[in-house]
């Protein structure tokens, strides 16, 4: 180890000298002074700039006079190839302004022949010298390029890093998120986090507590909070920033872009309101059809059995005593009884399920039912314009279709005051279409579902619901004096 501790020092010198004496005595100082160097001589540009292109070099020793080149020129080479290397003169006699303006120049010394012994410490020294400048110049890259890619990570990415001093004035902030909410960073950098860019965008109370936040911050906690800014909600977390000597010199926060989150969260939130509602409103309204039902077989199919049973005893007992046969007393009796009968079952059945749905498919449904809504409501003129194939349908969107219209008429019967109203059911690009309109009084959508869900009411909730399930949109349009127009709709194939 010592040996090689004491080994000569293998340096790649290119000597820019015209005297061949010179140039010897040169490198045998170099040698002296623990040196192994690889000279090349060159007295030239031409040849300066030739030995660039062949090899590194690890310093320029230069004369400073000679008959077709100097020391400057040689520097202006240097210059133009935009290369550091330790760049020393060497020179018998030079005045002292000559060799001010050559280290402004660029030279880093300058040595007289006639002392050459301080050659060896000069180049030890600038080679040193040139070793730190490379390394900064690579911690500088290497900071530099970090810093690319961080700004590269953070323009793909809805978040912003920033810091601040103990003033809580920023210090650095970063992110293109922030162009969307207003922020430019050269307009941040400088200000206090809670100076006009913010608070013009946050309401007082949201500023006092983000101050809260960062007090806590500069007492060395940790902190999380969510605001709202330029339409846009965000939560920043942040952390105390920390000197050497683990004292608090500022903050250092992220914050990120919650606001889609947010609003999807509020949107599930709400939903699964909603379903816990439909839920319960489903039992009831269960209920309240099979007690409906219930009452309709009491009050038509059973007291129609009733009266067949009664009247077919009659009829059984007059056969057994022999009685006289009167057309009261006969079978030709029961026959309108039972014509009754058959009617409100069906009646039931068209309530319950419509069979023509199965039998004969969704425009034969709709037509039945128009009819039968014009014979119910004589004074409401319906207009339908089906304008689809059965197979244009998918079995499974039937019932629902079928439900929603049936529902939405009712609904105009109930309240529109109207006496128009059209059907139309019908292909748009890939989407079905089904639109129910009335020029009736028309009303406020929002308002009358709130007041709807208020007394219980399935309404439109439950219409939204069935087609939010089939994977289809529902709108309602409507102002008073307007009408109203209910639409949903179906993505189907080509």
């Amino acid at each position: 180890m010592e040996m090689a501790a004491n080994m000569p020092k293998t340096i790649a010198v290119l000597l820019v000298e015209d005297n061949e004496d010179d140039a010897v005595l040169i490198e045998r100082y170099l040698k002296a002074g623990g040196f192994a160097p690889a000279v090349r001589r060159v007295d030239n540009k031409e040849a300066m700039t030739a030995a660039f292109a062949d090899q590194r070099w690890d310093v320029i020793i230069c004369d400073h006079n000679m008959p077709r080149f100097n020391a400057p020129a040689a520097l202006d080479v240097l210059k133009q190839l935009q290369l550091d290397i330790p760049f020393i003169i060497v020179s018998g006699t030079i005045d002292m302004d000559v060799a001010v303006a050559a280290m402004k120049a660029g030279a880093q010394d300058f040595v007289e022949k006639s002392n050459l012994a301080r050659l060896c410490p000069a180049v030890s020294r600038e080679l040193k010298d040139a070793r730190d400048r490379r390394k900064r110049r690579e911690a500088e890259r290497s900071l530099r390029d970090r810093e690319q890619t961080m700004r590269l990570v953070l323009d793909q990415t809805p978040i912003i890093l920033w810091s601040t001093g103990s003033d809580l004035r920023y210090t650095s902030f970063l992110g293109r998120i922030s162009e969307r909410a207003g922020f430019q960073e050269a307009d941040m950098l400088g200000q206090i986090v809670t100076g006009p860019v913010f608070t013009n965008g946050v309401d007082t109370h949201g500023t006092q507590d983000i101050m809260t936040y960062l007090e806590r911050v500069l007492r060395g906690e940790s902190a999380e909070c969510d605001f709202g800014f330029a339409d846009m909600i965000w939560h920043a977390h942040v952390e105390p920033l920390y000197d050497e000597t683990k004292n608090v010199i500022g903050t250092i926060g992220i914050s990120y872009d919650i606001t889609e989150a947010t609003q999807q969260r509020e949107e599930l939130e709400e939903s699964e309101r909603r379903l816990r509602y439909l839920s319960h409103r489903l039992l009831v309204a269960q209920e309240d059809e099979r007690k409906r039902v219930a009452r309709e077989i009491h009050d038509s199919v059973g007291q129609s059995l009733a009266a067949i049973k009664i009247r077919t005893q009659n009829v059984m007992n007059r056969i057994a005593t022999n009685a006289p046969r009167t057309p009261a007393t006969s079978l030709e009796a029961v026959l309108p009884v039972i014509q009754q009968t058959i009617i409100d079952v069906k009646r039931l059945q068209r309530d319950l399920h419509p069979a023509i749905l199965d039998d004969f498919g969704i425009v034969a449904a709709i037509k039945s039912f128009a009819k039968n809504y014009r014979v119910t409501y004589p004074d409401i003129k319906v207009v339908t314009r089906l304008k689809v194939d059965e197979p244009d349908v998918p079995t499974a969107l039937r019932p629902a279709l079928f439900r929603i219209m049936q529902e939405s008429m009712n609904n105009v019967a109930k309240h529109s005051g109207c006496d128009s109203l059209s059907i139309y059911l019908g292909k748009r690009k890939h989407t079905l279409v089904l639109e129910v309109t009335d020029n009736g009084c028309g009303f406020d959508f929002h308002q009358t579902q709130i007041e709807s869900i208020q007394r219980g009411a399935l309404g439109f909730v439950s219409m939204r619901e069935r087609v939010q399930l089939s994977n289809g949109t529902f709108d309602v349009r409507s102002a008073a004096g307007e009408g109203t127009t209910i639409t949903a709709a179906w993505p189907i194939g080509s």
